[in-house]
């Protein structure tokens, strides 16, 4: 999960940002941002998982220039591995909740 930065963007320069994401991605949805690093000092870039797997990443200078990671890349699999996390957490909240609706209705 990305840190909260004192460091931020204009909304402008977001909005550009998200816009160059989107077209990056192509058809595919941005799920979440992954990590960034906004300090003028350093090198300014963020991170965005795709739900297809692949991660996007944004530099931010003077132009914004966006490029999917190789798949070979220790960000894309991790982030594979954070989704396949999630989805499982996911379904086992789904059969809990219907195990649980289930001994309910049995007890009625």
């Amino acid at each position: 999960m990305a840190k909260e930065s004192k460091y931020s963007l204009t909304p402008q320069k977001q909005t550009a940002i998200d816009k160059v994401v989107n077209e990056c991605a192509g058809k595919t949805a941005v799920e979440k941002l992954i990590k960034s690093s906004l300090n003028p000092k350093y090198a300014v870039y963020q991170f965005f998982g795709l739900s297809d797997g692949n991660v996007c990443m944004v530099s931010i200078g003077e132009e914004i220039k966006a490029h999917l990671l190789p798949a070979s890349s220790a960000t894309v699999k991790n982030w594979k591995r954070q989704r396949v996390a999630g989805m499982k957490r996911a379904e086992a909240s789904i059969e809990r909740k219907a195990k649980r609706d289930a001994a309910k209705k049995a007890a009625q």
